[in-house]
């Protein structure tokens, strides 16, 4: 999103940019077409610039503050630290005990279970003494016990009747491994990583909230310079028009100064366009309505301050401070905790469980029950041989930790001189600000000295125009270097958001 956002910046600065250079190119359209034209294209931006929403009145801070509080971006990041939160209980549940309960019924609908021997007509002996086994058989053999089934229905009873039963088993479970207990630190990395991307997202929007403020404070003052120059070219034209009259300059001088008071009118509605560009994407990253109305509190002369910036330049930078950094040092202690989940794959699992049953028949007569009551049990699974499997995925993570290690450190090297770099490029910007600034001052001299003696008939409108040009010219790369100072400044304080706190 970041970088989408800059594309859209630069791209709205070179908007504004053409429409200060292409003010000293003179379209060929005669005077009373012109017109017409620039008259209709006010009343087309007249219409497209109006806003039917809430009004809201914003300096620099207010609106940081009311992008964090409504910006969707951010509150999705906020949700994204709740969802780690959850994650990390998960992982600790799995560790406790498990309790579930069951609920049974059946019914064999009137079936009843049949035993049979299937000895011969001598068994009838053993069933006078059915509490003796007869010699030689162990007391365990399934015919005997069969027979004993059999003598306890009696020899009139057709089989044991299956009763209705209801069931209830509760079991209660408990299972623990070490990579259960990697995967709960994991979790806590997690939700620490989640904490500080929103932290990181949070400084991001603030920072896109500060370059678009910024944009659009920019555009105002480049409509500004525009709508000088236009009211400059207007009044020379209104005294041009009356010394033509009068038979002093000739016509060709009027037509001449009437095309770039129509081009420097399309120049500004151009300007107003682009500004309202930079205010589409000031609400949508405010999460305002569409159509509500900002209003900006501060004016760039205000937020522009030679003592930030030289305070700016000479703030220590601290690397572990980056939220950046922090993120690719979490990333790899998530690599390190990789590796003792498949250190402890080689480890044994240990598991135990309770279950206790109930039965009830209904009030009929109780049947044939072979579950008990109670029951515990405990089992230990134990890794033998996995044919290298766990071993390889052992050495993979490992590697893998080394390669993230690697990157922490080439970041580090790395974010060093991009702060050393950012630094460079600011100092850089200002002087260059500065000297664009004294140069159209200077220019600005020249040609209100011109249009003086142009009116006099001094100087002829060729000169005039030329030193029009050379003013659009010098304002244009005003603009431009107010903005790469401000794209200067933004990116450090992005570099140095944490540093020295």
């Amino acid at each position: 999103m970041k970088g989408k956002m800059n594309k859209k910046l630069m791209i709205t600065s070179l908007v504004s940019l053409c429409a200060l250079g292409a003010l000293a190119q003179s379209p060929t359209t005669s005077g009373s077409v012109a017109t017409d034209s620039a008259n209709a294209t006010i009343a087309i931006d007249s219409s497209l610039f109006k806003h039917n929403g809430e009004h809201l009145t914003l300096s620099l801070e207010e609106a940081q503050k009311y992008a964090i509080e409504h910006n969707r971006s951010l509150q999705n990041a906020d949700m994204d630290i709740k969802k780690a939160e959850y994650a990390r209980w998960e992982a600790l549940s799995s560790m406790l005990p498990q309790i579930t309960a069951e609920l049974g019924y059946s019914n064999y609908c009137g079936y009843k279970m049949n035993f049979s021997t299937g000895g011969s007509d001598d068994d009838s002996k053993d069933e006078q003494n059915p509490t003796t086994p007869p010699e030689g058989v162990d007391l365990i053999t399934a015919g005997y016990i069969m027979q004993q089934l059999q003598n306890m229905m009696g020899s009139s009873s057709s089989g044991i009747a299956m009763p209705t039963t209801g069931t209830l088993n509760i079991t209660a479970s408990i299972a623990i491994s070490g990579a259960q207990i990697i995967a709960l630190q994991i979790s806590k990395l997690s939700q620490k990583m989640m904490d500080i991307t929103y932290k990181n997202s949070e400084q991001e929007t603030k920072n896109q909230v500060k370059t678009l403020y910024y944009s659009a404070l920019v555009m105002e003052e480049t409509i500004g310079l525009l709508e000088k120059n236009f009211d400059n070219l207007k009044s020379l034209l209104e005294s041009t028009e009356k010394a033509v009259e009068v038979g002093v300059v000739e016509q060709t001088d009027a037509d001449k100064l009437r095309i770039q008071v129509i081009t420097m009118q399309t120049g500004i509605n151009s300007t107003k366009r682009s500004l309202e560009m930079v205010y589409n994407s000031l609400r949508l990253l405010l999460g305002t309505n569409v159509d509500a109305d900002i209003e900006l509190s501060q004016k760039i002369d205000q937020l522009v301050n030679i003592n930030e910036i030289v305070e700016l330049l000479n703030k220590d930078f601290s690397v572990d401070d980056n939220y950046q950094f922090q993120l690719l040092e979490a990333s790899s202690d998530l690599s390190k905790k990789q590796v003792d989940i498949a250190f402890w794959n080689h480890f044994p699992t240990l598991s135990a469980y309770y279950q206790h049953s109930e039965r009830t028949y209904f009030g009929q007569k109780e049947g044939f029950n072979m579950t008990p009551p109670n029951l515990i049990g405990a089992s230990l699974r134990i890794p033998i041989f996995s044919s290298g499997n766990r071993y390889s995925a052992y050495k993979e993570a490992k590697i893998s930790y080394a390669e993230s290690m690697n990157n922490v450190e080439q970041t580090r090297d790395a974010l060093l001189v991009q702060h050393n770099q950012l630094r460079y490029n600011l100092a850089s910007a200002y002087d260059t600000y500065i000297t664009q600034q004294q140069n159209v001052d200077v220019t600005q001299q020249v040609f209100d000295k011109l249009s003086q003696k142009f009116e006099h008939g001094m100087v002829s409108s060729l000169e005039l125009t030329n030193s029009s040009t050379n003013l659009i010219s010098a304002q244009s790369s005003y603009v431009q270097a107010l903005m790469e100072l401000i794209s200067a400044q933004v990116a450090l304080e992005n570099l140095l958001v944490n540093s020295n706190k």
